[in-house]
């Protein structure tokens, strides 16, 4: 495969062939891996976290790899059969994007927001000590 074709559109809206061999198992595999790394992320939340905001964390991401793992694994059971629209290599992009954009999100939210969020919870109980 060429590079110059992903930059041709008529690459990413064709009829791709079923995948073979070791590359359909690395798909499965890939995309199981995104659902068992949900699984983990909800273990830990229920049973490992105490803080809120950090249970929030691990539900987003619980989230976003559960969506993404069982989309991927659909569209590798519409590559595999064959569907002319379901299987295009458009939809992978898309799901790569998504995948992009919520870690991205959720990455923001860690490190940006929740240091904010903590600061103005601690600002607001030294201000509640001196409200009768």
């Amino acid at each position: 495969m060429s590079l110059l074709n992903l930059f041709k559109l008529n690459y990413w809206f064709a009829q791709p062939f079923p995948a073979l061999g070791w590359i359909k198992w690395t798909w499965v595999l890939l995309f199981l891996s995104f659902v068992i790394l949900s699984v983990v992320f909800i273990f830990l939340r229920q049973y490992k976290s105490k803080d809120k905001f950090i249970k929030k964390v691990y539900t987003k991401s619980a989230n976003l790899f559960l969506s993404v793992g069982l989309l991927g694994l659909l569209w590798m059971f519409f590559r595999q059969e064959k569907v002319p629209f379901l299987s295009w290599r458009f939809w992978l992009l898309l799901l790569v994007l998504i995948l992009g954009f919520g870690l991205y999100r959720i990455l923001h939210y860690f490190f940006k927001r929740l240091p904010q969020i903590k600061e103005e919870k601690i600002r607001q109980e030294n201000i509640k000590k001196y409200i009768p």
